[in-house]
């Protein structure tokens, strides 16, 4: 029989880490890793993507919840605006998220004249 895990928290002291969030991390630091490698060996400057990985996450967390604000429930953000920066109560979105990582994304590697 497979045990069940339930592990959705690491306690670090006073700092607690989800670990979907911490996961997600890894994912974009490996893929941003693996990506540097493969333009290195096409002969493209690495540093390039991983500017690129920072502006992405950036632009990943603000679309993220821009699109939550938009696309779900708008009303309790019209009443209290300063909801809006409290990220850590939850509230991403993966549509407005992708979006974003997709104009940012196009537009830096355009701007760099990248293939």
């Amino acid at each position: 029989m497979i045990p069940y895990i339930n592990w959705t928290t690491i306690e670090l002291g006073p700092l607690t880490l989800r670990v979907w969030g911490l996961f997600v991390a890894m994912g974009f630091l490996f893929g941003a890793y693996m990506a540097g490698r493969m333009a290195k060996s096409h002969g493209d400057d690495p540093k390039i993507i991983y500017d690129l990985t920072f502006w992405l996450m950036l632009a990943g967390l603000v679309g993220g919840r821009v699109g939550h604000i938009l696309l779900y429930d708008p009303a309790p953000y019209i009443t209290d605006p300063l909801s809006i920066l409290r990220i850590w109560e939850g509230g991403l979105s993966v549509y407005g998220g992708f979006i974003a990582c997709a104009i940012v994304g196009i537009t830096y590697l355009r701007k760099h004249q990248v293939d």
